[in-house]
């Protein structure tokens, strides 16, 4: 297991492993395109990461689109400020 943080512009997986977790992310910040998600390392994220990449990953759907709504609101936030949110 990596001992550094997981980082990801990818909306979806990020709300995959919000699910997964039943947490947020430590940070969400400007990337050099688009914004990150920042994760704890564990192996919970990166068997999500695994999962979705395989596209094998089954998760509960209504929890699954609030996290990515709550994700595309803090997203748009961060891309309109240039300014990085710790929920």
């Amino acid at each position: 297991m990596r001992h550094e943080e997981f980082r990801t512009t990818d909306i979806e997986l990020s709300a995959a492993i919000m699910t997964a977790l039943n947490q947020k992310p430590l940070e969400i910040v400007p990337g050099r395109e688009l914004v990150e998600f920042v994760f704890p390392p564990s192996e919970t994220v990166e068997e999500v990461a695994l999962k979705y990449a395989a596209g094998r990953l089954l998760q509960e759907v209504r929890r699954l689109a609030a996290n990515r709504s709550w994700l595309y609101r803090r997203a748009r936030e961060v891309a309109r400020t240039g300014q990085g949110v710790r929920p």
